[in-house]
Formats: C-alpha cells, sequence, structure tokens
C-alpha cells in the first residue's frame, strides 16, 4: 500500500495523473508562445528519438491535452487548437481531450498540416521544437508556411518545459552489457560490418539517433522507456573505427566500459551538438536517416558545413537479419509468454468458476 501510495504521488507530482484536459496548461502554454511572438506551435507525441514510446519526461502532448494514445499531435494558436489522431484514437481523443479547448480530427482526413495551412496568414511565426520532429516533416512545415507566407521558427528550447512545473527529470536507468550468448554476435563484428556499408557509401561517419540501433550495435541494454530495453542515447559512428556515445555517464554500470572497449568514448547528452558542429567544420560527408532523425541533427551539420547524406539507418537490415542465438531467444521468449497467458487463463477459469 506504501508503495502504490508513493508511486500514486510521483504521477500526481509530474502532472501526468489526469482524465481531463486542464486548461489552465493550455493557458500558460499561450502565455509563453506570446511573450516568445510564437503564433503557432507544433506538440508531436515524440521524443528527441522519435520512438513509439517515450519517458515520462517527453510526455508533453498528454500533460497538455490529457490524450494518452501512442500516436499524435497537436497545434496550438492563440485562439484555436486542436489535436490530431489516426483511427486507433478516435473515440478516445474525444473522452480524454475538451472539446471546449481543442478540435479533434481524425489525422488522414485532416492533418496538423493541412488544418495549420488554413488558419496561418502572412507574417505569422510558427514554432516547433528541432528535437521532436524530423528532417521531412519540418520541410513539409516549411513549404505550408512559405505558402502562406508565414515563418518556421525552429526554437531554442520547448516551449512546455518552461510551463511544466514538476516535470519529470531525463531517464537514468542503468545500461547493461548484452551478453553474447544472447546477442550471438560480438560487438565489435557488428562495427566492422557497419564502417564497411559506410566505405561502400562513402561516408566519414554516421549519426546514429534510434536507441534500438544503438543498443544493437553496441550489445546494451537499458530500462529508460516503457515496453522497449533501451537506453537513450545517439551515437556518431566514424569510418576510422571510433565511436562516441552521448548519454548520461550515470547510467554507466560497472565493467560496462570493459564491454564497450576503448574504440567507445562515453560523452554527455548536451555535447552532441558540438560535435556534430565540429564534423560540419571539417567538411566531411556525413550519413544521417533524415525521414527518422530529429531535425535538430542535420540542421546542425548543413549549418556548420557538412555534407549530409540521406542514409537509412544502415544497422536496420543487419539486425532483421536473426542469427541463431536470436532467434533461439524469441522462441524462448514465446515459449515463456505463452505459458505466461495459460496460467493466468487458467486462474481466470477457476476464479470464474467460483
Amino acid at each position: 500500500d506504501d508503495l502504490c501510495t508513493r508511486i500514486r504521488a510521483s504521477l500526481i507530482d509530474d502532472g501526468l495523473d489526469r482524465r481531463s484536459t486542464d486548461p489552465e496548461r493550455l493557458q500558460l502554454l499561450r502565455q509563453e508562445l506570446k511573450r516568445r511572438d510564437i503564433d503557432a506551435f507544433i506538440v508531436p507525441k515524440a521524443d528527441e528519438h522519435q520512438g513509439e514510446f517515450v519517458a515520462r519526461r517527453a510526455e508533453r502532448l498528454q500533460w497538455l491535452t490529457a490524450f494518452t494514445g501512442s500516436s499524435g499531435s497537436c497545434v496550438v494558436m492563440a485562439r484555436k487548437a486542436a489535436v490530431f489522431v489516426d483511427g486507433r484514437y478516435t473515440l478516445q481523443v474525444k473522452k480524454q481531450v475538451s472539446a471546449k479547448l481543442f478540435e479533434s480530427h481524425h489525422a488522414v482526413v485532416t492533418s496538423h498540416l493541412t488544418w495549420l495551412a488554413d488558419q496561418l496568414t502572412s507574417g505569422m511565426r510558427v514554432g516547433f521544437d528541432p528535437w521532436l520532429i524530423t528532417d521531412t516533416e519540418r520541410k513539409r512545415l516549411e513549404k505550408v508556411c512559405e505558402k502562406a507566407g508565414a515563418y518556421l521558427v525552429a526554437l531554442p528550447d520547448n516551449p512546455i518545459d518552461s510551463v511544466w512545473a514538476g516535470q519529470p527529470a531525463a531517464p537514468i536507468s542503468p545500461m547493461l552489457p548484452h551478453p553474447l550468448k544472447y546477442s550471438g554476435e560480438a560487438s565489435a563484428k557488428k562495427r566492422k560490418r557497419l564502417i564497411q556499408a559506410m566505405e561502400e557509401a562513402r561516408l566519414s561517419a554516421v549519426v546514429l539517433s534510434a536507441p534500438d540501433a544503438i543498443a544493437w550495435l553496441l550489445n546494451i541494454r537499458g530500462g529508460d522507456v516503457p515496453c522497449t530495453p533501451v537506453s537513450l542515447a545517439f551515437a556518431v559512428v566514424h569510418a576510422s573505427g571510433g565511436i562516441e556515445l552521448f548519454t548520461d555517464p550515470r547510467k554507466m554500470t560497472p565493467g560496462l566500459e570493459a564491454h564497450l572497449g576503448p574504440e567507445v568514448v562515453v560523452m554527455e547528452t548536451d555535447a552532441l551538438s558540438a560535435e556534430l558542429a565540429h564534423l560540419g567544420k571539417r567538411s566531411l560527408r556525413i550519413g544521417v536517416d533524415t525521414n527518422n532523425a530529429p531535425a535538430k541533427i542535420p540542421m546542425t551539420l548543413r549549418n556548420a558545413g557538412a555534407e549530409l547524406v540521406n542514409t537509412p539507418d544502415l544497422t536496420m537490415a543487419m539486425k532483421a537479419v536473426k542469427n541463431t542465438a536470436e532467434r533461439d531467444g524469441m522462441r524462448n521468449a514465446h515459449l515463456r509468454d505463452g505459458i505466461a497467458l495459460v496460467r493466468f487463463l487458467a486462474w481466470l477459469e477457476r476464479t470464474g468458476s467460483k
């Protein structure tokens, strides 16, 4: 009971334990946008890694609207606001989000881009967090703004973070080695394969922003987000063999440094922008998956002078081909899952018959 009380208290403290929209939060955000001279602001259901699951710190859409679905977005203006969801959530959004404060739309019928295009007038300033949308999405927004004579503004920090009282800190769950008996291939061999693919593409370096790609490449695991055993991080992989891993060093567990090896240098997440700018100044040919990486990465590289190459994540095809140990792990996981389900169904049958 004490544990449940503490958990509930923590949920209330970070402002996510709500079942309906809080109008005060929308008002606070609008005041902050007015202070920054921003006429419209994009709020996606995303974090810096564009994953399906996000840490509580990144639940900005939920904090603002009370919508808890795994996919969606929102646009806030001075007098209007709207939430956009896919077909899975058209009923849920109406139950959770106040219709007095937010319009709700099926994103396939009316996307946030279409809605925004109808609202914009010449001279308006549309703000976005470049860490929370991809470069591909940024370009779409740019076209909408240009057509309306509006300006797209990349904000240096997120306005919601400025008004979210009790916003949780970034997660620092332990980063753990993934043993060879489960991975089936040493990280050194995976890196060698990746570097070979980079050389074939004539890339000096690639930037990885997907935590699952980094987890596979370095044989590490973590618990920073729900439902996925990854540690939130970025990585810059050089064709010369060196790797910079950008994460919170407090996640490092005993023995992990030896597991990663001398080629991997762990740096603070905040150091990523400076490293990207440094790479750009050297006019190197850098690979970035612009369809999935946050826009901040290619924007920083371009501004610094790098030759940016849109490169689909090179680890994707590699990790899709499972080795023997991985296939055995998948089978064993399904067996454990099946046993758990059967036990639950047996308990349900016994309990229901009483």
